[in-house]
């Protein structure tokens, strides 16, 4: 039978989780998991907002539910940066260097520009 996507995973007690994520305003802070799943394209866990008194969800690798990243257990601290992180810093360099070219195309400088008047330079 299929469950709704509502309904928690753990239905025998209340599962409490801690939010790890260090920049998070509620980073360090424990809270009941209301569900589970994945929403946004990513899985996320639901909980009650104790300012709002409604439900709010965040990525679930933002808590301690998150299964260790495969790549961080395997490098164990001696790689600092993943090749698909890289490579998307490669291809965003790539794109900001294109921009900026272009924009440099459009800039028409003239020897004026460079040359100081009599009063920038001081004299009177």
């Amino acid at each position: 039978m299929d469950e709704l996507t509502t309904t928690p995973n753990n239905t025998d007690g209340d599962q409490i989780f801690t939010i790890t994520h260090p920049f998070h305003p509620l980073s360090g802070q424990q809270f009941f998991l209301v569900y589970q799943r994945n929403t946004w394209g990513e899985p996320r866990v639901g909980f009650l907002d104790p300012l709002t008194g409604g439900i709010r969800s965040i990525p679930t690798a933002w808590t301690d539910l998150a299964t260790d990243d495969p790549f961080v257990v395997q490098a164990a601290g001696r790689a600092i940066v993943r090749l698909v992180d890289l490579q998307a810093l490669v291809s965003l360099l790539d794109d900001l260097t294109n921009q900026l070219q272009l924009e440099a195309k459009h800039i028409i400088v003239s020897p004026n520009d460079f040359s100081l008047n009599e009063s920038e330079r001081g004299e009177r």
